[in-house]
């Protein structure tokens, strides 16, 4: 009888501590998947930002490409007369309406 209880105590604790090991692994595996989807959820914000980065340069280089040309728009309108400003202006507004109604249709 001694014997028995002697195996069952060993059965028992063996039991017990492959329970315990399975929920450890249980644990360690949904630890696992939350750190993924963390990581997953961070290249996703760093591929956003890196793109929002990307955008804002192409925007700065768009902006600085143009800016001589818009100097020296300017600078010809100052060297306009009056009347010479008032057809320009007036052909702007033609030019700006036309692409108005060409861009409606989009």
């Amino acid at each position: 009888m001694e014997r028995v209880r002697a195996l069952y105590g060993e059965w028992s604790a063996a039991a017990r501590r492959l329970r315990e090991a399975e929920t450890n692994d249980r644990e360690r595996v949904r630890r696992e998947d939350m750190l993924r989807f963390q990581l997953d959820d961070i290249a996703l914000c760093l591929d956003t930002s890196r793109q929002r980065e990307a955008k804002q340069q192409y925007e700065y280089d768009v902006a600085a490409q143009a800016l001589p040309l818009a100097r020296a728009e300017r600078a010809a309108i100052d060297a306009l007369t009056e009347e010479e400003l008032q057809t320009y202006l007036a052909l702007s507004r033609k030019l700006l309406e036309q692409l108005r109604r060409t861009t409606a249709g989009l």
